[in-house]
């Protein structure tokens, strides 16, 4: 995982985007920090910000992007840990709830029960007493 700049040649700032590399099916994901730094304060070997006396917006960028790295390398050891699939998806929807607050709910075996039922209600595949007994359940 390494972090770039979306515009290196630009004379303002420009965004910061992180990129991880999954596998040869995935591909590799690419993402807005929301974060920018003009490419002048921005060491390219290291692909971090240059730390500078008297910058605190320099210091507090490069602590946001320690973070976001940290929590993502987390969340990738807990999948790896657990056998679960990386896809760019998976780790997107980690990303906007740490960045955009976006909680992505998931859907639990009674809810995909609750939407199969309406579904065939609406299609009128049940009768009245069926629908009955599946709402009971």
């Amino acid at each position: 995982m390494f972090f770039y700049l979306k515009e290196p040649k630009s004379n303002k700032s420009t965004l910061i985007l992180i990129k991880y590399y999954i596998s040869k099916g995935e591909g590799k994901l690419v993402y807005s920090t929301q974060l920018k730094v003009n490419p002048k304060d921005w060491n390219f070997e290291s692909k971090m910000v240059i730390l500078k006396r008297g910058r605190t917006d320099l210091s507090v960028i490069h602590k946001d992007l320690n973070k976001l790295s940290e929590f993502l390398n987390k969340k990738i050891d807990n999948y790896k840990l657990n056998d679960i699939r990386i896809t760019k998806g998976l780790l997107r929807n980690d990303l906007d709830s740490l960045l955009k607050g976006k909680v992505v709910q998931k859907k639990s075996l009674f809810d995909y029960y609750d939407d199969m039922v309406d579904e065939k209600n609406k299609a009128n595949q049940l009768t009245h007493e069926s629908l009955k007994k599946y709402k009971s359940i």
